[in-house]
């Protein structure tokens, strides 16, 4: 005689189980990467953009001190007659108006780097933080190069710097890799300042950028006093119910 009540399964209950896992794994929270009115870094070490500011110094406090050979003079010296004797003849070293070699002060083509054409497609909508990706995984020396390389006068144009300056002003105003932008515009303006004064576009950018750091730095500093403020009255009240 079969049963006809119905039955329960143990298969269904370790299924059950596992759904209750899986529910608890997805109540896990993710914390964002950007929070809106709040200001955001990379995570990578401080000590990173440090040495990107203070490069220089480290390259000359690391920097082998080469003992140069004296130069050998040549064998026969032309020399002239003079009323105190016999003297060199130096009017061939002196005269550079017959010289060959032309001094280039600014170069006949434009060199435009990898990142400086990077830069300038961010002026016409290139995405903000592919861009800052690229230059966060970038060593400090390596970051540090790109940047020299966006000089108006080597790349005959001020669109790659103004790309550079743009991307770290939308970068300031949303708060977003802050320790970075700060780094670089302060490695920008060491390296470019004089540059920039004599574009007002340039200036311009640059004037947004200081607002908008001011404006980070005021939030950092509230949301700062805001957590103190918090952590003080839980511990009075803490102490309050202790006693």
């Amino acid at each position: 005689m079969v049963s006809m009540l119905p039955q329960v399964k143990i298969t269904d209950e370790v299924d059950l189980e596992e759904e209750d896992e899986n529910k608890v794994m997805d109540d896990e929270y993710k914390s964002p990467e950007v929070i809106d009115d709040c200001v955001t870094v990379t995570g990578l070490p401080n000590s990173r953009w440090i040495s990107l500011v203070n490069l220089k110094l480290i390259k000359e406090r690391n920097k082998v001190v080469d003992v140069k050979a004296p130069v050998k003079a040549p064998f026969f010296l032309p020399t002239v007659a003079g009323v105190s004797g016999v003297e060199f003849d130096r009017s061939a070293l002196e005269d550079d108006s017959q010289s060959k070699i032309a001094s280039n002060k600014k170069p006949m083509i434009s060199l435009v780097s990898g990142v400086g054409r990077q830069m300038e497609s961010y002026l016409s909508g290139s995405e903000l933080d592919v861009l800052m990706k690229m230059l966060e995984s970038y060593s400090p020396s390596k970051l540090d190069s790109e940047i020299s390389a966006l000089d108006p006068e080597g790349c005959c144009s001020e669109k790659p710097l103004e790309g550079f300056l743009t991307l770290l002003r939308d970068s300031l105003k949303k708060g977003m890799y802050w320790d970075l932008c700060q780094a670089m515009l302060r490695v920008c303006l060491a390296k470019h300042f004089e540059e920039i004064l004599k574009y007002e576009g340039l200036f311009a950018i640059l004037e947004e950028c200081k607002t908008a750091s001011k404006e980070g730095v005021s939030s950092l500093e509230k949301d700062v006093e805001d957590c103190l403020l918090f952590a003080q009255f839980v511990v009075n009240n803490t102490i309050a119910v202790q006693e």
